[in-house]
């Protein structure tokens, strides 16, 4: 129930906003953050680990659902990084693999999107093999993983996370090219 209701919200929020414009984006944007917060809430407290994944679609596809022409890539990213936290939490405390591979998997996909719209002046400017749009964000993430891995690395759920994250920056440092398939 709580699933189709989250959905519906989502629903709701885009339309409101895209088709029949009732809203400006601050509103729209505020109420598809809460029906998020609402859906991750729901799934920790009936213990539904679909309710978790809704909730991280849904709020990792919410700047898409509501797009403009004004975004901007460091607000999209700030925004992504505070839905994957939250994930990240509810993965911990949980351990719901669905959960931790839809935000690796729908975080990643929303960088790559992001770094799609970039120009492609800016696109190609490369640090260290990555483009230099993303290569904070990922040294960011590495540097965020680091500690927890090493210090909580018995912690089944983050050394998986830590794994995951290890396989990533490998690929995307070592292979760019795997990366930019189909961008261009």
């Amino acid at each position: 129930m709580l699933g189709g209701a989250s959905a519906s919200w989502y629903i709701t929020g885009f339309a409101a906003f895209q088709l029949l414009h009732l809203f400006s984006y601050p509103v729209a944007f505020a109420f598809m953050v809460l029906v998020t917060v609402f859906t991750f809430w729901g799934g920790v407290r009936e213990d539904g680990a679909a309710l978790g994944v809704l909730g991280a679609i849904g709020g990792l596809g919410t700047p898409f659902f509501l797009y403009t022409e004004q975004g901007s890539l460091p607000g999209l990213v700030g925004y992504t990084c505070l839905v994957l936290l939250g994930a990240s939490g509810i993965y911990l405390l949980k351990g719901w693999r669905s959960l931790l591979w839809t935000s690796a998997v729908g975080g990643w996909t929303v960088l790559m999107l992001g770094y799609r719209g970039l120009t492609p002046g800016d696109r190609f400017k490369l640090v260290d093999g990555v483009p230099e749009a993303l290569h904070e964000k990922i040294v960011f993430l590495g540097e965020l993983a680091v500690p927890f891995h090493g210090l909580l690395g018995d912690f089944e759920p983050l050394r998986d996370l830590g794994k995951l994250l290890d396989e990533l920056v490998v690929v995307i440092v070592q292979r760019p090219q795997l990366v930019d398939v189909g961008l261009q």
